[in-house]
C-alpha cells in the first residue's frame, strides 16, 4: 500500500508534484503482531514513520493557492478490509515564531463541510470518497494576501486504520499514523 501526498498548484497544475510513501505493510504486521509496538487505537496511533520504505529527508514546501491531497494507492492484494484505510488528516502549528497561531481560515480554505477547526487549534479534515472503495483527504491553501501569514510550519498527520490478523489470526483492527513535517510559504 502506498501513501500519497500531492501538493497541485492551482495557478500552474504543471508545477504539481507527488510524493509517494510506500507502507511496508508486512513488516507493519508483524511488527503488531509480535511486539510492544502501541496500543493502535484512534487515541494512541501507531507512528509507522519507520514503516515508510523511501523517505526524503527534506521540509517540504506547500505554496499559496495550493491543494493539498492524501490518499492511499492499493497494491494487489489490498483490496477486501484495508480498501478505505483513511480516517482523517489533522493539521497542527509547531512553528516556534508564533507558537499560538490558530487562524486557519487566514491560510486554508476552511468553509467546505469537510474541514473542522478544534478548540485546541487542530484543524481536521475528513475523507471524501471516491467510490465504495477508495478515498481522500483534500485542503486548499488560499491565494496569497496581505493578511497572509509570512510562513507556517505545520505537522500534517495522515491518521488510516488497517485490518490485521493477529499471532491468534483473529482480525483487529489496528490505527496507524504518519505525521510528515511542511513548511507553507510563499517562497516556494
Amino acid at each position: 500500500m502506498n501513501l500519497s501526498i500531492q501538493l497541485i498548484d492551482n495557478d500552474n497544475p504543471t508545477n504539481s508534484a507527488s510524493y509517494p510513501f510506500p507502507i511496508d505493510v508486512e513488516a507493519l504486521q508483524e511488527a503488531v503482531r509480535y511486539t510492544a509496538i502501541g496500543p493502535g487505537t484512534m487515541t494512541e496511533p501507531i507512528a509507522i514513520d519507520d514503516f515508510i520504505t523511501s523517505v526524503k529527508n527534506k521540509l517540504p514546501q506547500i505554496g499559496f493557492n495550493t491543494t493539498v491531497k492524501a490518499s492511499f494507492e492499493l497494491l494487489e492484494g489490498d483490496e477486501g478490509s484495508n480498501a478505505t484505510p483513511m480516517v482523517c488528516c489533522k493539521v497542527q502549528n509547531i512553528g516556534r515564531t508564533n507558537p499560538d497561531f490558530k487562524n486557519w481560515e487566514k491560510v486554508f480554505d476552511c468553509d467546505g463541510q469537510y474541514v473542522r477547526n478544534a478548540p485546541d487549534g487542530t484543524l481536521y479534515v475528513t475523507p471524501q470518497e471516491i467510490s465504495g472503495f477508495q478515498s481522500y483527504c483534500e485542503i486548499r491553501t488560499l491565494k496569497q494576501s496581505a493578511d497572509s501569514p509570512k510562513s507556517v510550519y505545520i505537522l500534517y498527520s495522515v491518521l488510516f486504520k488497517l485490518i490485521i490478523d493477529d499471532a491468534e489470526g483473529n482480525h483487529m483492527t489496528c490505527y496507524c499514523e504518519f505525521d510528515p513535517l511542511a513548511k507553507i510559504s510563499s517562497n516556494v
